[in-house]
């Protein structure tokens, strides 16, 4: 089988395809959801219903192929519909859901024990957004700020710097706002990545990991941090380049820097 399950805790599942994208069931009393669906040629709703013991929502945090792959196999998917473009702009070849099944993604979803919170958190694409548990004290970040090997901003669509920077602080402020400190876990969208950065063995997502890319994103407007040719894929954008502060890395296009 391409998908592997890892049983997180009682109220989450973490789901890897053959790619190594990753997706997660977040499971509530009367209903759950299916965070991201990844790309992996073989079905995931068989497996999804295997694994939810009630009705789940199909919720997408942003339009790239590596998160939206499998959507054709449900009814409707919810997705910002800031990325519409973004999800237009995949290649054929996948299993894509029409687009007139795509609603518009709402602020909560109700899993009848307790509400989750949809976040915004703009930059890798214009709709891209995070979901809070309060409860459970975890947030789900799909690539809105890496998945602690680099933050793709050399994509296309991607908001320029300044527009990034201004889109962490805000939701940075939301955290805060909510609670999130050290002790809450971070899941991103490629959890295999946390192991690949080049700060060291390991780079933990959480909330300093926010703020330190914020502040990378001021230091590269600033003309206050190196860069480098990166490896990364090329976008129409322009050429990729890496740049680092603490434990925030980011790939980016010259284009971008304003």
């Amino acid at each position: 089988m391409a998908y592997t399950v890892k049983h997180i805790n009682e109220k989450l599942i973490q789901i890897r395809d053959e790619f190594k994208d990753t997706i997660y069931i977040v499971k509530g009393k009367s209903r759950s959801i299916l965070w991201d669906l990844g790309m992996d040629k073989e079905a995931l709703k068989p497996l999804a219903d295997s694994l939810c013991d009630t009705e789940y929502d199909v919720v997408c945090s942003h339009g790239h192929l590596d998160h939206v792959g499998r959507s054709g196999e449900f009814d409707h998917i919810y997705m910002s519909l800031e990325d519409m473009p973004v999800y237009n702009d995949n290649p054929p070849g996948l299993c894509y859901i029409d687009r007139d099944k795509i609603k518009d993604m709402p602020v909560q979803f109700d899993l009848g024990d307790r509400v989750v919170d949809i976040i915004p958190c703009a930059g890798h694409t214009p709709g891209s957004v995070l979901l809070l548990d309060k409860e459970n004290r975890f947030v789900l970040t799909g690539d809105a700020i890496g998945s602690g090997c680099g933050c793709w901003m050399q994509v296309s669509y991607a908001l320029n710097m300044t527009e990034y920077r201004h889109s962490l602080l805000e939701c940075i402020e939301v955290l805060k706002s909510h609670g999130v400190n050290d002790e809450w876990n971070f899941y991103g969208g490629h959890a295999d990545q946390e192991y690949m950065s080049r700060t060291g063995s390991y780079n933990r997502l959480d909330i300093h990991l926010m703020e330190d890319m914020a502040r990378l994103c001021a230091l590269l407007l600033e003309g206050k941090v190196p860069y480098e040719p990166s490896q990364a894929k090329e976008f129409p954008v322009g050429k990729p380049y890496f740049a680092m502060h603490k434990k925030a890395e980011m790939v980016f296009a010259l284009e971008n820097m304003k």
